[in-house]
C-alpha cells in the first residue's frame, strides 16, 4: 500500500491512538519521520469524532506520554473532537505540535444553513475563517 502511494505522489499519515502500544506508537512516528511527512497524527480520544467539552485528562496525558516516546523532534498534531482555543491550547501545552480540527468548522459554517438547505456561502466562509484564526492563534513559543 505504502509503495503505491509513494508512487503516486501521496504521504501516508500515521495514526497513533490512546491504545496503541507504546513500541507501535515508535514505529509509527519514526516511519512518518523517514518518510518525510509533515506530521504524526495523535487521535486524541477512544470512540467517535465529534466536538467535546474539554480535552480531558486522560486525552493530555495520552499527548504527554506520546511526546515522550516520539522526543522533542517528531511532529505531533492531535485531532478528533477538538473545537475551541482552550482545548487547542490544553494540547498544545501537552507537547502537541499543532492540532486539526474538522468539527468546529463544521460547526461554525453550519449556523448558516438555510431551511431550504442551502447556505449563506460568504458568511459561513467568514465563520469558518474566524474560527480558524482562533484556534491558529494557540502557537508554541
Amino acid at each position: 500500500f505504502e509503495k503505491a502511494a509513494a508512487a503516486l505522489g501521496i504521504k501516508i499519515i500515521g495514526l497513533v491512538a490512546p491504545n496503541t502500544s507504546k513500541e507501535r506508537a515508535s514505529e509509527i512516528i519514526r516511519a512518518s519521520e523517514k518518510s518525510g511527512n509533515q506530521f504524526t497524527y495523535l487521535v486524541s480520544a477512544k470512540g467517535t469524532t465529534g466536538a467535546r467539552a474539554d480535552a480531558g485528562n486522560e486525552s493530555i496525558a495520552f499527548v504527554k506520554s506520546t511526546r515522550k516516546i516520539g522526543g522533542p523532534n517528531a511532529k505531533l498534531f492531535v485531532g478528533f473532537g477538538i473545537s475551541t482555543q482552550q482545548q487547542a491550547k490544553a494540547y498544545i501545552d501537552a507537547g502537541a505540535d499543532g492540532v486539526i480540527v474538522g468539527s468546529g468548522i463544521i460547526n461554525a459554517y453550519s449556523k448558516f444553513m438555510r431551511q431550504d438547505g442551502s447556505i449563506d456561502a460568504e458568511k459561513a466562509v467568514k465563520a469558518a475563517e474566524e474560527f480558524a484564526r482562533e484556534i491558529a492563534a494557540v502557537r508554541k513559543v
